[in-house]
């Protein structure tokens, strides 16, 4: 029963009771829901406007790629320097220090998604809302490790569960993207779609901040 309580009711006690824990939750699931999107707005993109073929379509998700492999060395080096130092020392730093990164992170996601979408046109290079793209993964990228090991510290007694509650959150989110990103992007077009959800992780910065 015991076990039963600690993994299916404290989680959602965490996330109640504690508004930081609560605020990770959302922002990765945003996160990924924006994310998902790309499945709907890419082939708007490179397809419609810039006329690619699909195997083409199919590279420029290597921009994904490339913005987490710029991302990780500057993530690993905040680890070694600032982390790691501190253990050495016999010091266990706050939870938040690990999230120092995020802040960064939560710029780059907005900026990424303002170039995205209004850098989308056929008279424009194709390269530069790809480049947004790289942007905006970075920024995911710095906020998906940051916040993963703010939790694992947070409440490392319930860290297991709180993964499972933010997974849990992450995977609905990303689910009900695919389908509203369709009529989102048929609505409001490309600039506009993509600056509305750009404005909402906008707000998640002064979260991150506070």
């Amino acid at each position: 029963m015991q076990v039963a309580y600690a993994a299916l009711v404290i989680p959602w006690k965490v996330n109640a009771l504690d508004p930081s824990v609560l605020f990770t939750t959302v922002y990765i699931g945003l996160v990924y829901a924006i994310f998902y999107s790309y499945f709907e707005v890419l082939p708007l993109v490179y397809l419609d406007i810039y006329h690619m073929s699909l195997g083409e379509l199919g590279l420029i998700f290597l921009g994904c790629v490339i913005g987490t492999l710029l991302t990780l060395p500057f993530y690993y080096a905040f680890v070694h320097i600032s982390l790691n130092k501190a253990f050495r020392r016999g010091q266990f730093p706050h939870p938040e220090h690990r999230l120092i990164p995020a802040i960064v992170g939560s710029v780059f996601i907005p900026v990424g998604l303002f170039l995205f979408a209004w850098t989308s046109r056929a008279s424009i290079h194709w390269i530069v809302p790809t480049i947004g793209l790289v942007i905006e993964v970075s920024g995911m990228t710095l906020v998906l490790q940051c916040i993963f090991s703010y939790l694992s510290v947070a409440y490392p007694k319930y860290s297991a569960s709180l993964f499972a509650i933010n997974d849990l959150a992450r995977a609905s989110l990303a689910f009900a993207a695919i389908l509203w990103s369709g009529p989102l992007y048929a609505r409001l077009g490309v600039a506009r779609g993509t600056t509305l959800l750009a404005g909402l992780t906008v707000g998640c910065i002064a979260g991150v901040l506070v």
